[in-house]
């Protein structure tokens, strides 16, 4: 093969692999920009009532995916920035509506708190929801949100389907008092796990 040949294919061999790393570069820097973009968005839905708030918690939980797997490719590096600030403001929100929403004993509250404290603590290794004094706290909330809960119950007019919603509430908040005191090797104080 005539060498100045030789030196075309090398050459061109070279252009093609620079060509397929730049664009596999701009495609993941435009996927990344994306998910921060997507990740900001749905968080600013996160601060207002409740319709907004479902649907933050939505779209995040779309951009998320399923939590049984780790995020996607293109998805994981976003994630390890803005998952533990997604945690937090998931840990603010339920904060506010087990202590303060004016209407946190009606379903579509009572959903959104099923909603959160479940994402936090099935995807604790993206939101990193570690910090021992928030999940002590966050413990004192639950088990004051389930008596308010239970007292709610005892109403005869109660709606069938609110009925339905916050007795699942009230059956799954032991379990999370349990997870939220021993996750991660963490251990909720004993004044707020209502242990002697």
């Amino acid at each position: 093969m005539d060498p100045a040949v030789g030196a075309a294919w090398i050459g061109a061999g070279i252009a093609l692999i620079a060509a397929v790393v730049s664009a596999y570069m701009t495609l993941s820097s435009s996927h990344r920009q994306r998910a921060v973009d997507l990740v900001v968005a749905a968080l600013s839905h996160m601060g207002g009532g409740s319709q907004e708030r479902s649907a933050g918690v939505a779209a995040l939980r779309a951009l998320r995916g399923p939590l049984d797997k780790r995020p996607g490719h293109f998805y994981k590096s976003g994630w390890g920035l803005y998952g533990p600030a997604v945690g937090q403001q998931l840990f603010r929100q339920l904060m506010y509506l087990l202590n303060h929403g004016k209407q946190r004993l009606d379903t579509h509250e009572a959903e959104s708190i099923i909603s959160m404290v479940e994402w936090l603590l099935k995807d604790n290794d993206v939101l990193k929801f570690c910090d021992p004094g928030q999940r002590s706290r966050l413990v004192a909330s639950i088990k004051t949100y389930a008596a308010e809960t239970e007292a709610r119950l005892a109403d005869p007019q109660l709606p069938d389907g609110q009925r339905a919603t916050l007795l699942e509430l009230k059956h799954l908040s032991s379990g999370w008092v349990r997870q939220l005191g021993t996750r991660g090797g963490l251990t909720v104080p004993p004044e707020a796990s209502g242990s002697t």
